[in-house]
């Protein structure tokens, strides 16, 4: 494959700074389609808490497509199916094959910092399949008892693991499985691609503010019915789905625990919180070009950043 056939562009950065709409635009100036990589927005039935943005989208060939844009890797799965990153680059990887042989430009859009990872790297512990039995052995566990189970098999990879990271059990089981995988791992599945990877960022101010009113706008969109919803279908909240900001915050509230204003509040902080976390992911990677989408001509400077690539 050519150089020219094996270009990826990446658009990544913290939620709610803009880039699905930049995605789009830069869609139609160089010919390209969308690979979505938002953890939250594989599942079917999380709609307005995922931020997907569908009010204007046509679903045409098991896609959405939006303002003649294919987006891919939405809706992929049932919100009681879980959806391991092993199968976002499997599904990911296809999508951009199929992309590529159309000579078109792949873009790979979003915010979950493994899923890029696993496109664009490869990830070495992709391969260890998930352990059922354990699984099912540790259900019971409370995250505390997860964190020390796993403190006690690799303390060097329970220390790696963030606050968010240490109270949430599917993380906790993954690397325990991880850690008790004693046969040697397969190598991870790595592409090379000719990458121009773009990261887009907004004073902390900003961010927050960019954050009240996306979430303000869900609420009114409807969040509420679409978690009343969910669970009159019997999607636990201890599923994956379920456990994704933005629905997790409303246990509280339809079990009778806590008000509708404190849900909010709570549901506000911790999307702040999560952004934080992914600024401090992607800053780690030197080859992210970055662009301040408060500043006055940033869309120019990116598009002339990817026409001096793409030419």
């Amino acid at each position: 494959m050519s150089n020219n056939k094996n270009r990826l562009l990446v658009i990544c950065g913290p939620t709610g700074v803009g880039k699905t709409a930049l995605g789009i635009d830069l869609a139609k100036k160089f010919d390209g389609e969308i690979i979505s990589a938002d953890s939250r927005q594989v599942y079917k039935g999380l709609d307005v808490g995922t931020g997907k943005d569908l009010e204007n989208a046509k679903w045409k060939d098991g896609n959405w497509v939006v303002g003649g844009v294919p987006i891919y890797m939405l809706d992929v799965v049932k919100p009681n199916e879980p959806f391991a990153v092993s199968q976002y680059q499997t599904f990911a990887l296809k999508r951009i094959d199929n992309i590529q042989l159309g000579n078109k430009l792949p873009i790979l859009l979003g915010g979950t910092g493994l899923y890029i990872k696993s496109i664009v790297d490869g990830i070495e512990t992709i391969g260890i399949p998930p352990n059922r039995k354990l699984r099912e052995q540790y259900k019971a566990k409370s995250v505390q008892e997860l964190f020390m189970i796993l403190s006690r098999l690799n303390p060097d990879l329970a220390n790696l693991l963030n606050k968010s990271e240490q109270s949430n059990k599917q993380r906790l089981l993954r690397r325990i499985e991880i850690a008790q995988t004693e046969t040697t791992r397969p190598k991870a599945t790595k592409r090379i691609f000719n990458t121009l990877m773009l990261g887009l960022i907004c004073p902390n101010q900003a961010l927050k503010d960019r954050i009240n009113e996306r979430v303000a706008t869900w609420i009114k969109d409807g969040i509420e019915k679409e978690i009343h919803t969910l669970v009159m279908e019997n999607i636990g909240w201890e599923t994956q789905a379920m456990s994704a900001i933005g629905y997790r915050q409303w246990k509280p509230y339809f079990e009778g625990k806590m008000s509708r204003e404190k849900v909010i509040d709570r549901w506000k902080t911790d999307e702040y919180q999560y952004a934080k976390r992914q600024l401090t992911w992607f800053k780690k990677d030197p080859r992210i070009k970055w662009f301040n989408v408060s500043s006055k001509h940033w869309k120019k400077e990116v598009e002339k950043t990817v026409t001096d690539w793409y030419n």
